[in-house]
């Protein structure tokens, strides 16, 4: 196993001790450095693969050593360990331009494996955010109806997409939904079968005769199938594509919607929906120590 090096800046000395003792048993060449000067003078000399530096409640000087240490040599991944697992402790290691930050107590295997995964990586590497432009489904990958075309149309549309067989990369990520505009191109909303039997429902419901005998479904259904799309089509509130993730993602959870519009210039450009957004929870961030992963 090739043996990487290694600089750990700050922390205790017992940690200091701990993490060398542990990761050195594990094919890690370990210097070790308190911040400031002493941390550079290690970076220059020991000429790390990777970086881990504890945080250590002071951001300014955890950000000045961070930067002296990347104007050397940029391309080192640091990982960043905090005492607490919290979004404080992310973006403190955002702010030192981190790849990963790891939450006490460490675990040494998986700080171990960590580690050699972000220099196998070869490229520098740091936690980002990504964008609403970068999460969003293309509006490419929507089927389109007009709006004065009918309900059988829609669900017609609906069966083609959702009986198409999927290759390997698909992600079935606009199969069941239609995006409905008007004549002129105006974006007017979504239809999802559940709007195609919302309407079935909603017609049933003011009928005179308001029975659920064994055919009604398939009466109303066959009425409603002239209906036009403009009858069902559902709303969606928009976002302009340079909004920040979490303007969206709030507009996403105080009005439960299944999908957020995004506009660039008042023009659709995408649709965002919960399932973009949760990805970031599993990606890298506060790593949970073994047991409150188990727990």
């Amino acid at each position: 196993m090739t043996r990487i090096r290694l600089l750990f800046v700050n922390g205790d000395g017992a940690t200091r001790e701990a993490v060398r003792t542990a990761l050195a048993r594990r094919g890690f060449l370990v210097t070790m450095a308190e911040g400031g000067d002493a941390a550079l003078e290690s970076f220059r000399v020991a000429r790390p693969e990777a970086v881990v530096i504890a945080l250590t409640g002071r951001p300014a000087d955890d950000r000045r050593t961070s930067k002296r240490m990347r104007m050397l040599d940029p391309t080192v991944p640091l990982v960043a360990v905090a005492a607490t697992r919290s979004a404080e402790a992310v973006r403190a290691g955002i702010r030192l331009g981190a790849a990963d930050v790891i939450a006490t107590p460490l675990e040494p295997a998986a700080l171990a494996a960590r580690l050699r995964g972000l220099v196998g990586a070869g490229a520098p590497q740091e936690l980002r955010e990504r964008t609403v432009r970068a999460m969003m489904v293309p509006v490419s990958l929507y089927q389109r109806i007009r709006a004065d075309q009918t309900v059988r149309e829609a669900a017609e549309a609906l069966l083609r997409v959702q009986m198409h067989r999927m290759s390997d990369d698909d992600t079935d990520r606009g199969r069941r939904t239609l995006l409905v505009f008007d004549r002129t191109g105006v974006f007017l909303g979504l239809i999802r079968a559940q709007d195609i039997v919302r309407i079935i429902v909603s017609a049933w419901r003011t009928s005179a005769r308001r029975s659920a005998a064994p055919g009604t479904f398939l009466a109303e259904g066959k009425a409603a199938a002239g209906l036009s799309v403009g009858d069902a089509v559902r709303p969606v509130p928009a976002i302009d594509v340079h909004a920040t993730v979490m303007q969206a993602a709030d507009l996403i959870a105080s009005h439960h919607l299944s999908h957020l519009a995004v506009t660039r210039k008042g023009k659709l450009v995408g649709l965002l929906r919960p399932e973009d957004l949760y990805q970031e929870v599993v990606s890298p961030g506060v790593a949970d120590p073994p047991a409150r992963r188990r727990s």
